[in-house]
């Protein structure tokens, strides 16, 4: 795990670089999330049809 020293001194190499290259940093970032979210869209899926599957059965049991 990193250290907290070590994020922050990784967080401002990184904004310092993006700056250079005139990107904002929450734009980046928000880049970076969209990117996780597509990469995993169908893990999420298919546990949230899992969860939907769990709740029909347990309504039908009541």
């Amino acid at each position: 795990m990193v250290s907290t020293v070590e994020l922050k001194r990784k967080k401002e190499l990184a904004s310092a670089i993006l700056a250079n290259k005139n990107v904002k940093l929450n734009d980046w970032l928000e880049a970076q999330y969209d990117q996780v979210i597509m990469d995993n869209q169908q893990v999420v899926l298919e546990a949230l049809n899992a969860y939907q599957t769990k709740n029909r059965r347990q309504m039908e049991v009541r």
